[in-house]
């Protein structure tokens, strides 16, 4: 004490330094600040109006792709801490107002929104904006859920669809329960992000914001989220499914068409193992190009996307599974050669075949799951 009365300017630069400190962890605690609790009971009975910062904007609106701590997803969502070496903040706004790549606009934020969160990116402090609770929600749903999802059937295809496309999010309130909408937004499924950094004020504005969307434009059921094992899986909050229905049943490594008593009614297939192999082949291709190369599927074990090649189609696996279903399956490999078996799922409709579903079957011949019959309905069962 006696020291620093005597040298004051000491205390000086003593306090000094510790603002600077403190300042810049304001940054990176305010963008990776652990909200609380996504699912809980509270649901707020009417509109309300909330100032956010600009780093909460960011947080909201961008780390789901970029990350919370601006770290990026490469190869697809490049990191954003260096973004003042790259770019300069009208190229920046530019970005946010056009896109770029697979980054959609995102005109559907105010010009107050976009500054903010260009003014975070490039250390300006932090500026607030207000906003109600429903322009919140819809906020979040653009920002967030319109890059993977359709809202309603008439929109057009999302730009960052990798493999199956997710069914519209029209109806999804009814299809899924309030629980199960939550717990699969808290903790993602298939290329789908967690999005545990939301708070539980941000997920309920989600939620209710999707729920405005039922009856326009949804889609056919059942959708492929309510009948993907994986998904149901997750909204059940299952690891693995662990129990089956009685009945008679019967495991093999992949499906195949059952006997006419295993299947009630089964159409006669239409498609030949040809036509299938070069839908298969085609769809492969279409996709490849699509996203600049490489085949994309998300690795739900290694939780990363895999940037594929097709390597063949096996022609002798290919099945009819009765009802306009067939049952595909194709071997990929990475770019050192880490080879991949994955499922396909398709469905005709009245403009061809349609991919449902794709699953990583094998990784360097290790199964992940086997294929079981009950009563006609073919299922996975997942290696525990």
């Amino acid at each position: 004490m006696y020291f620093l009365k005597k040298f004051p300017f000491i205390l000086a630069i003593l306090v000094l330094v510790g603002f600077q400190i403190q300042a810049s962890q304001s940054k990176a605690s305010s963008a990776q600040a652990q909200p609380e609790e996504l699912l809980t009971t509270k649901r707020p009975t009417q509109e309300y109006r909330a100032s956010f910062t600009s780093a909460e904007l960011y947080r909201m609106y961008c780390a789901s792709c970029h990350g919370e701590n601006l770290s990026g997803n490469l190869p697809s969502y490049p990191p954003l801490k260096d973004i003042r070496q790259r770019l300069t903040k009208i190229e920046a706004q530019e970005v946010l107002e056009n896109g770029r790549d697979r980054m959609a606009s995102f005109l559907h934020l105010s010009q107050e929104e976009r500054d903010a969160i260009v003014a975070f990116l490039f250390d300006e402090g932090l500026k607030k904006v207000e906003l109600s609770s429903a322009e919140l929600g819809q906020r979040i749903f653009q920002s967030n859920c319109t890059s993977c999802h359709r809202a309603s059937v008439t929109d057009p295809r999302p730009p960052n669809v990798m493999c199956c496309e997710p069914a519209p999010l029209a109806g999804a309130t009814r299809r899924f329960t309030r629980e199960e909408f939550f717990r699969i937004l808290k903790t993602g499924v298939c290329y789908m992000p967690s999005y545990t950094h939301f708070t539980s004020d941000e997920g309920e504005a989600l939620y209710a914001f999707t729920k405005t969307l039922e009856g326009k434009g949804e889609p056919a059921r059942p959708t492929m989220g309510e009948t993907c094992p994986m998904v149901r899986m997750v909204s059940m909050g299952m690891e693995h499914p662990s129990e089956h229905p009685g009945g008679r049943m019967r495991t093999e490594e992949h499906p195949r068409e059952g006997k006419e008593e295993e299947h009630p009614s089964p159409k006669k297939p239409t498609l030949t193992k040809e036509s299938l192999a070069k839908a298969i082949g085609d769809y492969v291709q279409k996709e490849t190009t699509l996203r600049g190369g490489f085949f994309m599927v998300y690795d739900p074990v290694a939780k990363k996307t895999l940037l594929l090649t097709l390597v063949k189609v096996h022609e002798d696996r290919l099945s009819p599974l009765g009802n306009g279903v067939y049952f595909a399956c194709a071997d990929f490999k990475t770019a050192d050669n880490h080879i991949y078996d994955l499922d396909f799922i398709m469905k005709e409709s009245k403009s061809g075949l349609e991919v449902n579903e794709i699953t990583i079957h094998k990784e360097e011949g290790k199964a992940r799951y086997t294929w079981i019959e009950e009563n006609g309905i073919w299922k996975r069962q997942y290696a525990q």
